[in-house]
Formats: C-alpha cells, sequence, structure tokens
C-alpha cells in the first residue's frame, strides 16, 4: 500500500484551478488517515458538503499512482458521473463505467486494470451477478450505508402477498398454525387487513423449527415455474435458511441474510466490509 504523504503538497502538485487548497476538516481527515495505512477498513463520516469526495480522489489517486487498481462506488449513475467530473477537474484519470457489462468499452477497463485509470461506477456494476469488474485494491463507497439496498436487491427472497398470492398464504397459514402469537401473521391472513403494519422477525428458534417446513412449500410452488427471478433467488438460499432472516409482514415474507455474502470463485472475497460512511481498503 502506498506510504504517508503530504496531501496537501499533493494536492497542488496537480494545479487545478477548482481545487486549489485542503479545508481544516479535509487536513484533518487525511492527517488521520496517515496514520491508520496499516488498517484494513476505514471509514470517514463529515456532515454534507464538507469535501469527503475530494479526500477519496486524493486518497484514490495515490493508490493508482502506487500502481493498484482504484475503484470508486455511488448510489447511482448520477452521483457516479458527478464524481468523474470532479476527478476531471482536479487532474486525475477517471472512466466512468455504466450499464450492462458488455456495454461497458473493453479499454476503460484494461486502464482500471492496469492502474492506468480510477474506475468510477453505481453499486450495481460493481456488485453484480456476474461480476464484470476485476475486484479493487482500493475500493471507496461513497454513502456505503446506500450499499444495502443494491445487496438486498442481489440477495435476499421476496414471496409478495399480491405477485405471489397463492404461496404467501400457504407460508402465512403454515406460520400462523404454528406462532399464533404474531400478531402480524394473523393481519396477513385477515380479510381486513390493516393499512399499517410494521414487519417483525421471526425469532430464531421458531426460525430453525419451521425451515424445513418452509422449504417443503416454496419447492412444491408452482410460482417457481412462473417467476424465473424468485426460482434463482430461492435457489441459492433454500439449503442456507438457518443462515437467515426471516421477516413477516402484512404483505410480503423476505428471507435475508445475517451478513451478505460477496465471493468471488475461489473462495476471496470481493468485499467484507460494508458498515462505513466512505471507504472500504481493500488491500
Amino acid at each position: 500500500m502506498p506510504n504517508a504523504a503530504d496531501f496537501d503538497v499533493f494536492l497542488r502538485s496537480f494545479g487545478s484551478i477548482k481545487f486549489q487548497g485542503l479545508r481544516d476538516a479535509q487536513a484533518f481527515v487525511l492527517d488521520r488517515y496517515n496514520r491508520v495505512l496499516d488498517t484494513s477498513d476505514v471509514g470517514v463520516e463529515l456532515p454534507t458538503g464538507a469535501g469527503k469526495t475530494l479526500i477519496a480522489l486524493l486518497v484514490a489517486e495515490l493508490w493508482r499512482r502506487d500502481n493498484r487498481k482504484v475503484a470508486i462506488l455511488s448510489a447511482n449513475k448520477t452521483l457516479a458521473r458527478q464524481m468523474v467530473s470532479e476527478a476531471v477537474a482536479l487532474g486525475v484519470p477517471a472512466v466512468l463505467m455504466e450499464g450492462a457489462g458488455r456495454d461497458i468499452p473493453g479499454v476503460d477497463k484494461r486502464r482500471y486494470q492496469r492502474a492506468q485509470s480510477i474506475a468510477v461506477m453505481n453499486y450495481w456494476v460493481y456488485f453484480n451477478q456476474n461480476p464484470v469488474i476485476d475486484p479493487a485494491d482500493l475500493l471507496v463507497m461513497d454513502d456505503a450505508h446506500l450499499a444495502e439496498h443494491c445487496l438486498h436487491s442481489l440477495y435476499s427472497v421476496e414471496i409478495d402477498k399480491h405477485q405471489h398470492s397463492a404461496l404467501f398464504d400457504s407460508l402465512m397459514t403454515e406460520l400462523g398454525a404454528r406462532y399464533p402469537e404474531y400478531g402480524v401473521i394473523a393481519d396477513a391472513l385477515a380479510p381486513d387487513t390493516p393499512s399499517i403494519s410494521s414487519a417483525e422477525l421471526l425469532s430464531f428458534l421458531d426460525h430453525v423449527a419451521v425451515a424445513d417446513r418452509i422449504r417443503e412449500i416454496i419447492d412444491s410452488s408452482p410460482a417457481l415455474q412462473s417467476d424465473t427471478d424468485l426460482r434463482f433467488r430461492w435457489t441459492r438460499w433454500r439449503h442456507r435458511l438457518n443462515e437467515a432472516n426471516i421477516y413477516v409482514s402484512r404483505r410480503s415474507l423476505w428471507i435475508r441474510p445475517y451478513i451478505y455474502r460477496l465471493w468471488l470463485a475461489g473462495g476471496h472475497t470481493r468485499s467484507n466490509y460494508l458498515d462505513c460512511t466512505f471507504c472500504a481498503n481493500m488491500a
């Protein structure tokens, strides 16, 4: 990993018209960053408008110049494009990666892989069913808490009352017969379902006791034949029910992992740290 840097001198070396000096908060954060270079995961929290983007770009460029692959993830395409614009204003080489993997120009992928440019993209491009972006040596996550929605969409199963009505009713009938103490299950089965009803986490003991029966009900459901997305998600989780949380509400049953599993072929983790505000340093 790169050695400690004088980031004020580093910034001035770009000769950027827009970014000419560090604010006090930025200088403070970058000084602290220099003290934790041997830490695998780093989180930075600053108020909106305090200058996290410049901090991210300076750290990212330092790593790129050390011949490391660097990726910056944003919540959506608009923010990713803004990040590239800021990189251009600073003078940092960056490539925008968006859309399906086949649509990302090969030359941009190679520039990232050869540490010639920083790759900027949204979470869905990097965390994907069929990843096309090589794992980064430094992964910068802008507003990392927003990654949860992306990961939830990839690693969860949802049985919807309206989309999978017969399956939903079968599951709730089974749960209601076993666990009448859950009011939300009764709400889900009632013809006059309340308009407001919060979701509840099935207790771990109840979860383990009913897991095999849930598997039987879902396996035998015609919904798996008509809904390919549901079938794919269920195939991933059917043998791992004891590694998941089960949430029930009046309109849905969710199967969600305790911890999102982000693994590449060969057992290497793409990222095992998501609970940060700014970046995960994947040395």
